[in-house]
């Protein structure tokens, strides 16, 4: 399992060199600002996952992953750690009016619309 991580990550640095840009950090939009999720990109290949933890809408739990894209192609893949445990995770992408559009394939179906943050620094 960690091998696979191993050999992913190298495959992700590879393609930091992409012209689209997921970077930055995106939330599901709301009028209140208490967003229950919420995903920052890094041009590593890296990216964090932030939810909120159920008894409180102000605490984020964060969660580590991977992503992995093509230019040319919609396919977005990640990989997000729970421990030793990792789930992958398949999505078609697009942006739209400067959101981010995601539709996950696998391992079930449903669709997000996530917009940019400029800041994060209170989480």
């Amino acid at each position: 399992m960690k091998a696979t991580a191993t050999i992913t990550l190298l495959i992700f640095s590879v393609i930091s060199f992409s012209q689209t840009d997921f970077s930055g950090t995106w939330f599901l939009p709301d009028d209140d600002h208490n967003t229950p999720f919420g995903l920052e990109f890094h041009a590593d290949g890296r990216f964090t996952q932030f939810e909120v933890d159920p008894e409180s809408n102000n605490v984020y739990e964060r969660i580590e992953g991977s992503y992995y894209f093509e230019e040319g192609s919609n396919l977005l893949v990640t990989i997000t750690w729970y421990g030793t445990e990792a789930v992958t995770s398949k999505y078609e992408y697009s942006f739209n009016n400067g959101n981010l559009i995601l539709k996950q394939t696998y391992p079930s179906t449903f669709a997000l619309t996530l917009v940019r943050e400029l800041d994060i620094a209170e989480l």
